[in-house]
């Protein structure tokens, strides 16, 4: 398994308390890493999960759906009206949230989410979790993906925060350089027919899955009127078959952002 001991040590640092919030971008391997890692070692330092508590956060977003209702123009246009704070003014306000310096490390964050950590979490132990561009381990794999995204013009940013996803580094291992570089120009030039470099798409992604789902019309729309030139694979005929992952309303790959105007 890709990260094993980062996923082990990191576990041992978040199990420090009985009601622990895992907050990262999206796509950081928090989900396994509750799963797989921190449960297990809580139950072991506690005895067993009756008494423990573990929630994960996507770093930015509120699991309230209003901001994905009505008509999309209104949707976008609240999407990219959000306000936000630095990372420090984050930590300040989150001063009941046990862990909330390691907000710090964004360059922002939105303020209702700063906010809805604020009133629901208070008491709890916050973890930061995701992987650092120079992390050691599996460091050949990352090297590489960082070249490929380096040569196609696009980098691994959430709000200011640079990090590896597991995912795609596992895309990587299974599918080869060339299906990944692949993959990546593509989200590439979907950005920039969508006018990502006015930052408006940048804007849109930032909100990740749940608002991205909701606006897939909006996209699919829009590439017609554009003649964006989708791969047959993006249109397989069983709604059975898998889709590469740039080709979903929401790609897991939604974290990603060109170079110079990374989202964040």
């Amino acid at each position: 398994m890709l990260f094993r001991r980062l996923y082990e040590l990191r576990a041992e640092k978040a199990a420090a308390g009985e009601r622990v919030i895992v907050v990262g971008p999206p796509g950081a391997g928090k989900t396994t890493f509750i799963k797989q890692f921190l449960e297990p070692k809580l139950k072991e330092r506690f005895g067993d999960l009756s008494r423990v508590r573990v929630e994960e956060v996507t770093a930015g977003l509120t699991p309230r759906r209003e901001e994905a209702q009505g008509d999309r123009r209104e949707v976008i246009r609240r999407i990219i009206s959000r306000r936000y704070i630095n990372g420090d003014e984050a930590a300040e306000k989150l001063r009941d949230v046990g862990g909330a310096d390691h907000l710090k490390t964004f360059e922002k964050l939105p303020r209702d989410f700063v906010e809805y950590l604020k009133g629901r979490y208070g008491g709890w132990s916050l973890y930061l979790f995701y992987i650092q561009p120079d992390a050691e381990e599996d460091r050949d794999v990352v090297e590489r993906l960082r070249k490929i995204a380096e040569g196609v013009g696009v980098g691994f940013r959430w709000l200011g925060l640079e990090y590896v996803p597991p995912g795609v580094v596992a895309m990587l291992k299974e599918g080869g350089e060339g299906y990944v570089e692949e993959q990546l120009r593509l989200y590439r030039r979907i950005l920039e027919e969508f006018g990502a470099a006015g930052g408006r798409l940048a804007k849109l992604w930032e909100l990740g899955r749940s608002v991205a789902e909701k606006t897939g019309e909006y996209v699919l729309e829009s590439s017609r009127r554009r003649r964006v030139s989708w791969p047959k694979s993006c249109f397989p005929s069983s709604q059975a078959a898998p889709r590469p992952a740039l080709c979903r309303a929401s790609p897991p790959t939604s974290y990603l952002a060109r170079g110079s105007g990374a989202a964040g």
